[in-house]
């Protein structure tokens, strides 16, 4: 049976749904190869909540490759939201994108986000993004 969508996200839906903390290339890619693509990885505490936070990618992100909820529970009754997107100098740009977009769904500011890469978390700034992805400087406007 086909469902069909009949309600959008409103303003802070997912506010204690979506954990803060976005993973980096902890998970290898479905869609390429892990030096190609970049898997983002969200935690979410529902899997109604995971399936929407899916669409909204889908639907909104041209750029993002592919987005599904991790097939069963992890962490303690919670799911995975992967997203991909190609490895590229616009990466770390995109990245705080979404997170700033996230704002409508979460209502927390692109500065209270964790980035974890490898083992290694830190604020999630566009420098700290393309220093830690890249190692490459970042010139602010």
């Amino acid at each position: 049976m086909v469902m069909k969508l009949t309600e959008s996200l409103e303003q802070g839906d997912m506010a204690e749904q979506l954990t803060p903390t976005l993973t980096i290339d902890e998970f290898s890619s479905r869609t390429g190869s892990d030096s190609d693509i970049i898997t983002l990885a969200f935690i979410l505490a529902s899997k109604m909540a995971a399936e929407d936070l899916v669409n909204w990618f889908e639907r909104g992100y041209e750029w993002i490759i592919d987005a599904e909820v991790s097939p069963g529970q992890v962490l303690d009754k919670k799911y995975y939201v992967f997203a991909e997107l190609n490895r590229r100098s616009s990466a770390p740009k995109r990245i705080i994108e979404l997170l700033d977009d996230l704002k409508t769904l979460t209502n927390k500011d692109v500065d209270e986000w964790t980035i974890k890469l490898e083992d290694h978390k830190f604020p999630a700034t566009l420098e700290n993004l393309s220093d830690k992805l890249f190692h490459i400087k970042v010139e602010t406007r």
